[in-house]
């Protein structure tokens, strides 16, 4: 997971570097990686001098604006389908897409005891 972060780092770096005088980088960003993505992008702001505009929302909503012509630099999406289709439709630069994280469920609770690492509590019907 650091490691896909670090590169997510550099791809950003890298967006930002080719931007020559625009000052400005617009991240379409799904919204369950906004959360981290906001110090990544404080980092990047403090190392380049380039503002990152991060634009939540969920996957679907984000790609119809790109195709829509939404003026994003970058998509952080929460599925590989969608990058794929805009590379494919010529919307993406070619082999630009990896995968920076990989999601997993979880069972939680604020209640101390009341999730044990069996998952007892999805056999009571509460």
């Amino acid at each position: 997971m650091r490691n896909s972060l670090l590169r997510l780092a550099f791809v950003l770096a890298l967006t930002g570097s080719g931007l020559a005088s625009a000052d400005t980088i617009r991240v379409a960003v799904a919204s369950n990686f906004v959360d981290p993505l906001r110090p990544i992008a404080q980092h990047f702001e403090a190392g380049t001098g380039h503002t990152v505009i991060l634009s939540p929302g969920s996957t679907g909503k984000l790609f119809a604006q790109i195709v829509n012509g939404a003026p994003f630099d970058a998509f952080l999406a929460a599925d590989t389908e969608r990058p794929a289709r805009l590379e494919r439709d010529g919307l993406a630069v070619p082999g630009s897409r990896f995968t920076y994280a990989v999601g997993r469920l979880m069972l939680w609770s604020p209640r101390p005891g009341y999730v044990d690492d069996q998952g007892t509590v999805l056999e009571t019907g509460r």
